[in-house]
């Protein structure tokens, strides 16, 4: 649609006007001049229209004999647009234009100016759904495939190289399931999906990603070394033959691993998270230094046990301990616990504002280094000469880590 254009009247055009009715006259314009009797306009212009249509101006009138007015008639006023419209609508004109007074109007009143056309908001992006795969670098020849959120890691050839394989999985409504039978697989969980990865033979050193509200798990149970960096997800390693690692960072993660036999390790439980190491034949760690964390040893069956920090206001307990357990260091405002410890020695180093209990040491041998201004308690030892327990050894302080 074209808007019609303002006309410029000139003198010399109000003078062809009077000359083609028949009268010349000349004057000055210090006000309107009513025309003749047949000169007189009585129809309005129409205002702009709804979304910038053009508006009517007033109707050109031909002067009478009475002498055509030298005066131009006002045009329509323009119409107002409304505010951008939603979506891109055109804004509805809301003002009349007035039509042209007595004389001969030769302008056109404007219509109203359309709404300008707003952008609408960006839409979310949309993840594709299931899963996707590439071979790793390292094994271009591996031969991976998925279909929907199933996926698996297929031989490519090469019997010195394990075949590797690298999966992604977007899908938020039906699980990813990831076979790996040859190891060294990576699979990246998208945030708020649900990954699960058998590793368990003959390689194993899979490595699960999972990203903030997803739920993973990573099954290593005849093999071991698979790792899961959780940032922020719900992750599981069920069972581990052995050097299995979880990294529990990110806000409201909970990590679990479950049946280790033994060198596993929980490297990082940060604020506010919950980690748990339910049974390990040995040498298994934890670090538990986020503020307000909440740590869980359940049972450790063949000793030599740690956890080597306890955050600010932390929760951390060692269930049954068979031989050897420690939590090196208690920090202020937290709360450090040994259920049971079968044999020693068992210690924790209690530091200034923590408190530290240990609750049965049946064959004695248990200590807590309790520094000045800590609560430390051992309520029930078979203490001995040659074991004895003692609630307010000396503390040492927490040396530095590799």
């Amino acid at each position: 649609m074209r808007l019609a254009m303002p006309v410029l009247v000139t003198y010399g055009m109000i003078a062809a006007l009077s000359a083609g009715c028949g009268k010349t006259q000349a004057h000055s314009i210090p006000a309107p001049q009513a025309g003749g009797a047949g000169g007189d306009v009585t129809v309005p212009g129409t205002g702009g229209s709804t979304g910038g249509t053009i508006g009517s101006g007033g109707a050109v009138a031909t002067g009478g004999t009475g002498g055509a007015s030298t005066t131009t008639g006002a045009g329509g006023a323009t119409g107002a647009s409304t505010t951008t419209g939603l979506g891109g609508a055109a804004g509805a004109s809301t003002t009349t234009g007035l039509g042209g007074t007595a004389g001969a109007s030769t302008t056109t009143g404007l219509g109203g100016t359309a709404g300008q056309t707003s952008v609408g908001g960006q839409g979310g992006t949309s993840l594709p759904v299931g899963a996707s795969c590439k071979a790793d670098p390292s094994t271009p020849k591996a031969q991976c495939s998925c279909s929907g959120a199933t996926c698996a890691c297929g031989a490519g050839g090469d019997a010195d190289i394990p075949d590797q394989c690298n999966f992604t999985c977007n899908s938020s409504g039906e699980p990813c399931k990831v076979a790996c039978p040859a190891g060294g697989c990576k699979t990246e969980c998208a945030p708020g999906t649900s990954c699960s990865t058998d590793c368990k033979a003959p390689y194993g050193n899979c490595q699960t990603t999972c990203n903030q509200g997803s739920t993973c798990d990573v099954d290593c149970s005849q093999t071991g070394g698979c790792t899961m960096p959780c940032k922020g997800g719900r992750c599981t390693i069920p069972s581990c033959m052995g050097g299995c690692n979880l990294e529990c960072s990110g806000g409201e993660a909970t990590c679990r691993l479950g049946d280790c036999n033994g060198g596993c390790q929980i490297t990082a439980c940060g604020d506010g998270n919950h980690c748990t190491i339910d049974k390990c034949g040995g040498g298994c760690t934890m670090d538990c230094s986020g503020v307000n964390a909440v740590c869980r040893f359940e049972a450790c069956t063949g000793g030599g046990c740690n956890i080597y920090e306890c955050g600010p206001g932390a929760n951390c307990s060692f269930g049954t301990c068979q031989i050897a357990c420690f939590i090196n260091h208690c920090s202020a405002g937290s709360t450090c616990v040994i259920e049971t410890c079968l044999s020693k020695p068992c210690d924790i180093e209690c530091a200034t504002g923590a408190t530290c209990t240990i609750r049965n040491c049946p064959t004695g041998g248990c200590t807590i280094g309790c520094q000045q201004g800590a609560t430390c308690t051992i309520e029930k030892c078979a203490s001995s000469p040659d074991s004895p327990c003692n609630a307010h050894a000396d503390y040492v302080p927490p040396t530095p880590r590799d």
